[in-house]
C-alpha cells in the first residue's frame, strides 16, 4: 500500500482532505495468551484506530468481566492489531503507552506496551520490579515494599478492572 498523501496535479476535494485526516475506525481486538486459553466472556474488548500516511494511531480498552478467564494464570497476554506493523530494518518493537485500573482500589497504575511486529500483536508490560508481561495475576497491588509503594502483588484481575493501551506505530508499506 502506498502512503503518498498528495500527488502533483491532484485537486483538493472534501473526500481527499478527509482521507488525509485519517478518520478513526472501530476494530475488535482479539485477546490471546502464549499458553492456555483466554475467554472474554462478559468482559469487553474495544479498539479503534486511525491511519494517517504510514502512521497508525491506536486506542484499545480491555475490561475484565465476571466470566472472563485465562486457563494458565501466568501466560502472557497479547492483543491483535488492526493494521500490520512495519518490520523492515529491524523495527520489530514499537513502544506504546498503557495504564491499568483496579476497580476495587479505585487506583490506576502506569504500564508499558509494545507492538511486536514479529507476532503482529500488541503486548502490555507491568511497570514494576519484575517488568512482567501482563497476565491474569499481574494486577499491581498497593502493598508497600522497601523501594516503592506500588509493586506486583500477584493480585488477580477482577470484574471491572481495565487495561487501556494507546499510541502510534508505523504500518507496513
Amino acid at each position: 500500500m502506498a502512503y503518498a498523501l498528495w500527488q502533483p496535479g491532484q485537486r483538493i476535494t472534501a473526500a481527499r482532505l478527509n482521507a488525509m485526516a485519517g478518520l478513526w475506525q472501530p476494530y475488535t481486538p482479539v485477546w490471546s495468551a502464549d499458553s492456555g486459553t483466554t475467554t472474554l466472556g462478559d468482559g469487553t474488548l474495544l479498539g479503534r484506530y486511525q491511519v494517517v500516511g504510514p502512521t497508525v494511531n491506536i486506542a484499545m480498552r480491555f475490561t475484565w468481566g465476571a466470566t472472563s478467564t485465562q486457563s494458565v494464570t501466568d501466560a502472557n497476554w497479547s492483543f491483535s492489531l488492526p493494521v500490520a506493523p512495519y518490520t523492515a530494518d529491524g523495527n520489530t518493537w514499537q513502544p506504546l503507552e498503557a495504564w491499568i485500573f483496579d476497580t476495587s482500589a479505585s487506583a490506576r497504575w502506569q504500564a508499558s506496551a509494545y507492538v511486536n511486529a514479529s507476532t503482529q500483536t500488541l503486548t502490555a508490560i507491568v511497570v514494576n520490579g519484575d517488568g512482567g508481561f501482563m497476565d491474569s495475576q499481574e494486577m499491581p497491588s498497593q502493598t508497600a515494599s522497601s523501594t516503592t509503594t506500588v509493586q506486583p502483588g500477584n493480585t488477580a484481575w477482577a470484574v471491572g478492572d481495565r487495561l487501556n493501551i494507546w499510541g502510534s506505530y508505523e504500518a507496513a508499506s
